[in-house]
């Protein structure tokens, strides 16, 4: 048969809670619609759209008051399901004609949330001190400062990230660089060009270099290319001495010869490529 018209749909559910919640003291429907916040606009005005079919109703039974609906939201993310039209208006509608009881769940404090990530990390890294804790939770909050505060969702995937590298790395890598890893990744940044562009020298004019150290740079090219950290400084700078010796760009050296190992590096380099002994 044809799939079922919303009508038809809507009269077999009514006769299944009609069945399930008459003549019932005890029993309550709760229905929960998660995320809605999260998904495609359109996916989402659609699924809406579906679940008001089922939940508003011109003849109220007994039953039916026994019907409850939660949607949790982010009221500023639910502004993108009318981003194309009247936002204040379609959203107004949508939050004060829809909802009889709104309930606001506060932002946590400083102090509140940096209980919990100290928490999930002695979870998930038992064997590790609450030093190390702390620089974490440090290096997250300065490379987060102008980000409202995290969520427990957003806390449970930047450790889970920490967790998992530090799994291939054990005791080799220390846990402040993998931390510092993964801010990084968070901002899509790219460790091929990133790790020895201008714009990420500003790390080392920041409260996280007292963190990580100077070296920071070589231990994040290491976790990146899965590498000793002096050879992956290598990798990283191959292309750039190929290019200022091909060129004979003094500027390019200049440019690149703070970064920490330059000139060992170099010189491994020159080695390796343009100098030949007989012997």
């Amino acid at each position: 048969t044809p799939n079922p018209t919303s009508i038809e749909f809507q009269k077999y559910y009514r006769k299944l809670l009609d069945e399930g919640l008459r003549d019932t003291d005890d029993i309550n429907l709760i229905i929960v619609m998660d995320n809605l916040d999260r998904i495609d606009p359109k996916e989402a005005l659609d699924v809406w759209a579906t679940m008001r079919t089922f939940l508003k109703f011109d003849n109220i039974s007994e039953w039916e008051k026994k019907v409850w609906l939660i949607v949790p939201f982010d009221e500023k993310s639910i502004e993108k399901l009318w981003k194309n039209n009247n936002e204040d208006k379609f959203k107004n509608a949508f939050l004060d004609k829809t909802f009889q009881i709104k309930f606001h769940v506060s932002p946590p404090l400083l102090s509140s949330w940096k209980e919990y990530m100290t928490k999930q990390l002695k979870i998930a890294l038992p064997r590790h001190s609450e030093e190390e804790f702390h620089e974490i939770y440090r290096i997250f909050t300065l490379m987060n400062i102008n980000k409202e505060a995290p969520t427990p969702r957003q806390i449970k995937i930047y450790i889970n990230k920490i967790g998992a590298l530090h799994r291939l790395w054990q005791k080799q890598v220390s846990l402040k660089y993998i931390a510092l890893y993964v801010s990084l990744e968070d901002k899509k940044w790219n460790p091929e060009s990133d790790l020895i562009r201008t714009k990420y020298d500003k790390v080392d004019n920041t409260p996280v270099v007292n963190i990580v150290g100077k070296d920071w740079r070589e231990w994040l090219a290491a976790i990146h290319f899965n590498q000793d950290k002096e050879e992956a400084m290598q990798i990283l700078l191959a292309p750039i001495f190929e290019e200022a010796i091909v060129k004979n760009n003094k500027i390019l050296f200049n440019e690149k010869r703070d970064l920490n190992g330059f000139y060992h590096i170099l010189e491994d380099y020159l080695e390796r490529h343009y100098i030949y002994n007989d012997g």
